[in-house]
């Protein structure tokens, strides 16, 4: 009698995550006057390599070996202390295999909406989810959203091969809502791609962080965001040579390489929904409305586009807080257009304001008087250059996060 083959069937294969790769942690944890607990995320300006275990502050615990390497080589971080190039593998031709990118949307830790930027599911009181078209107004660079309709925003994972590792077992995985990031990434990609002949697996590639200036809608305030992407170390002409030579070296598997493909896309398409074990880091990470809310409640005040955090009572800033940032996308609605909302002043609503310019006295900045003043019942921009000011319908930056 033949024995019966007892393997489970049906079971999604995903790629193995060894380590992360980020540019934020989780900050101290704060108590609220209300006694809740919350944590504001840490934004860094270089990036962490951590193993999948955690510490005693909740923060995944560094990969000291790849630190030790990398901090010793000046190329991967000029300071010694810490790291701004990345030397990786991609491991996969296709695009998508490499980055996965969707729009998805948060009430507290439940994914309430994703997206491809056609179709999207979205959560309902009922049976599931409706397909709805996407994107929608939640995605509006000016949209404030509400608890019971959140913001929208866009989501990354790239999967790499850190190269200076000895051991092959597994992927690093870097995770964003960087609008700057996300897009930076698939253009280089797609870049790279098309002046190798469509290799990207095998080339040696390097993640980098870099500053970038950016201007907050609305506000028009100016601001500092550190943006990741993807640099080849070498001129195009030796980037096409490169991809040569791994093209004859696959030549013989090439017939192969293209049916693994087709079945990664089939596994990673089944597994691209935001893992329960994930979703609070990345809540907490990413979407950090709730600690925002616990900081109101509080009597405090947070620019959701700086980070700057404020107390209402005397307009004096909290550096202790560690600041976060909420990210604004770019896309908006088709056919929609959305004007910034004009803020009135208490003479303005009261119809009381002062037909003579009044100096403004020094107080310590705040949230608003770091790039604002007061002149004549006007806000006017300390950020914007002399003489003529921009004119209505000039493009907007985009405001970034972690």
């Amino acid at each position: 009698m033949n024995k019966k083959n007892l393997t489970i069937k049906n079971l999604t294969a995903n790629l193995p995550e060894r380590g992360k790769i980020k540019i934020g942690k989780k900050g101290e944890l704060k108590t609220s006057k209300s006694g809740n607990e919350f944590r504001l995320p840490q934004k860094l300006d270089h990036f962490l390599i951590t193993t999948m275990e955690r510490g005693n502050d909740d923060n995944f615990l560094i990969d000291k070996h790849i630190h030790d390497t990398l901090l010793a080589d000046k190329k991967y971080s000029p300071d010694g202390k810490t790291i701004t190039r990345i030397p990786i593998l991609l491991l996969f031709n296709n695009i998508e295999l490499n980055f996965q990118t969707q729009y998805s949307c948060f009430s507290g830790k439940t994914m309430v909406c994703s997206g491809d930027g056609e179709t999207a599911l979205r959560l309902n009181k009922k049976d599931g989810r409706d397909e709805i078209e996407c994107p929608c107004n939640r995605l509006d660079p000016e949209y404030k959203g509400t608890p019971n309709d959140p913001k929208c925003k866009i989501n990354g994972v790239l999967s790499v091969f850190i190269s200076c590792t000895k051991n092959v077992g597994g992927a690093w995985k870097f995770r964003t809502t960087s609008f700057n990031t996300v897009v930076g990434i698939t253009s280089t990609l797609a870049f790279f791609q098309r002046i190798s002949g469509g290799h990207l697996a095998g080339i040696p590639f390097n993640m980098v962080i870099n500053p970038k200036t950016v201007i907050t809608p609305g506000t028009q305030k100016t601001q500092t965001i550190f943006v990741v992407g993807i640099e080849y170390d070498g001129s195009i002409t030796d980037l096409q040579q490169k991809s040569l030579q791994i093209a004859g070296s696959q030549a013989e598997f090439k017939v192969q390489i293209e049916g693994i493909e087709t079945e990664a896309r089939k596994q990673i398409a089944a597994a691209s929904e935001i893992s329960d074990d994930e979703i609070d880091d990345y809540v907490d990470e990413f979407n950090p409305d709730e600690a925002i809310e616990e900081l109101k409640k509080d009597g405090k005040k947070v620019d959701v586009s700086t980070g700057e955090i404020t107390d209402d009572g005397t307009g004096k800033a909290l550096p202790e807080i560690e600041d976060t940032e909420k990210e604004i996308p770019a896309l908006k609605a088709p056919g929609k257009k959305s004007q910034p909302a004009t803020k009135q002043t208490k003479q303005e609503k009261s119809g009381n304001v002062s037909t003579k310019p009044e100096k403004e006295p020094q107080s310590p900045p705040t949230d608003e008087s770091s790039t604002e003043k007061q002149v004549n019942g006007e806000k006017k921009s300390e950020s914007e250059p002399k003489g003529k000011s921009e004119p209505k319908g000039t493009q907007k930056k985009i405001p970034d996060m972690f």
